[in-house]
């Protein structure tokens, strides 16, 4: 009698609800596009160079942990929350949001998409 096979897509995705998964993050912080991962939790899993140096910080600050919407202030916060939820639901979301607030100058385009295992990634279009 054969040996039932275990699923090693069932045993990743399992994985992946712990932390996410690690070609997710090579990916996010090798890109050049400004680009920052978002757990279920909606904090950030990563920010990568690119978007640290983009939206004036360090780009050796570490902002792991914080709540994604808290880079904005109140009335970008409702727009970035209402665009987790509908990404979160399987759409990719655009809006504008204010970069002031973060010591850079006017407004960036903010596309939030499903990532896979409530992940969501965000990609800042910065003004050049």
């Amino acid at each position: 009698m054969a040996q039932p096979q275990v699923d090693k897509g069932f045993e990743a995705a399992s994985e992946a609800r712990i932390a996410p998964p690690v070609e997710a993050l090579r990916a996010v912080g090798r890109s050049h596009a400004s680009l920052v991962l978002v757990g279920r939790d909606g904090r950030i899993e990563l920010m990568n160079r690119a978007s640290l140096v983009a939206l004036g910080f360090a780009p050796s600050d570490d902002l792991r942990g914080l709540a994604v919407v808290s880079l904005w202030t109140f009335p970008e916060r409702l727009s970035a929350q209402s665009a987790i939820h509908r990404a979160r639901r399987g759409e990719t979301v655009t809006v504008s949001l204010d970069l002031s607030p973060l010591g850079s100058d006017g407004m960036a385009e903010a596309s939030f998409s499903p990532c896979g295992d409530g992940l969501i990634l965000i990609r800042i279009g910065v003004p050049a």
